[in-house]
């Protein structure tokens, strides 16, 4: 008996060390793919901003020479902050991986997937009220990227379970909810919400933190299960 219960105690250990490192993983890997993904917003802004630098003295003949000075140097440091950014980006990027080259998809293509769920099967309901504020393409992007996973998640655990996705501005802050209903024998994830691509709720609470943001997850009082984001609209806005 003795023998049997330090041998349990022992795989309870390593399954617990196994949980901790596949968790682990898949926040580095999910914050790889958000650093790839911010890579591409703040490139365009940067290329803006070094454009415009470089067409001013053009734009405006005539400048006093401080200020031509000055948009040189400003198109000078948003050329070198692309270099940084796509060498950071390139070491974060796996051995071998490919880099993406489809657009990122961000809000305006919240209805095509919430499409391409109902033709899998799923019943799901979308209000989507974005469209009364202007979220950043970052925000646009993680709340894209959380739906996608929540609905992944549901169609996962919850089969045949109706599905509610909303989207609403909410004290400076775009709330992002998605609940599903309850789904006899299909248990929701556990405590660390690893999906079958080794992300779920650990993915989508990197994607709230990376904004400054905050996530609750949790069951629902009849049973279902509920994931709620709140990304902040401005830098520094609230958790």
């Amino acid at each position: 008996m003795r023998g049997r219960l330090a041998a349990q105690r022992e795989l309870a250990r390593e399954a617990e060390l196994r949980r901790r490192e596949h968790a682990r993983q898949a926040a580095l890997e999910e914050r790889s793919r958000i650093a790839r993904e911010l890579h591409d917003v703040v490139s365009h802004h940067m290329s803006m901003i070094a454009i415009q630098a470089e067409a001013a003295p053009y734009k405006y003949p005539g400048l006093p020479e401080g200020a031509a000075e000055t948009f040189t140097t400003v198109r000078d440091a948003a050329r070198e902050a692309l270099t940084e950014m796509r060498r950071v980006v390139r070491l974060l990027r796996e051995q071998g991986e490919e880099a993406e080259r489809a657009p990122q998809p961000g809000l305006d293509r919240l209805g095509e997937l919430v499409d391409g769920a109902r033709t899998a099967g799923m019943r799901v309901e979308l209000d989507d009220r974005s469209g009364e504020v202007d979220p950043s393409e970052a925000v646009e992007r993680s709340a894209y990227r959380i739906v996608q996973e929540a609905l992944s998640n549901a169609a996962q655990h919850a089969p045949g379970a109706r599905v509610e996705v909303a989207l609403s501005p909410v004290d400076g802050a775009l709330e992002v909810r998605v609940a599903n209903g309850p789904a006899e024998g299909a248990p929701h994830e556990d405590a660390e919400g690893l999906g079958p691509g080794g992300h779920g709720l650990v993915g989508m609470r990197e994607r709230a933190a990376v904004l400054g943001g905050s996530l609750r997850t949790g069951p629902t009082a009849d049973g279902g299960f509920e994931v709620v984001a709140r990304l902040p609209l401005e830098a520094g806005g609230p958790q």
